[in-house]
């Protein structure tokens, strides 16, 4: 039970990967289309927002924003 209880086995991992889609991903998992890259790993707020990255999530068809 101590084990569970450490740092160790609590702390999130250093580094995480992430998928990018150069395109739109309901067209499927094809290659050449996405990719994943290995990034530092940090606590995200609400959106998701970080240092690096912010979604927005816009509707160009409507010209509109949506809540995160």
């Amino acid at each position: 039970m101590k084990r569970a209880l450490s740092e160790y086995a609590t702390a999130p991992p250093s580094r995480r990967p992430l998928k990018i889609f150069s395109t739109d991903p309901m067209l499927g998992r094809t290659a050449g289309n996405r990719i994943s890259i290995d990034i530092a790993n940090e606590p995200l707020q609400p959106g998701p927002v970080g240092s690096r990255l912010e979604v927005i999530d816009y509707d160009g068809g409507h010209d509109r924003f949506y809540p995160p």
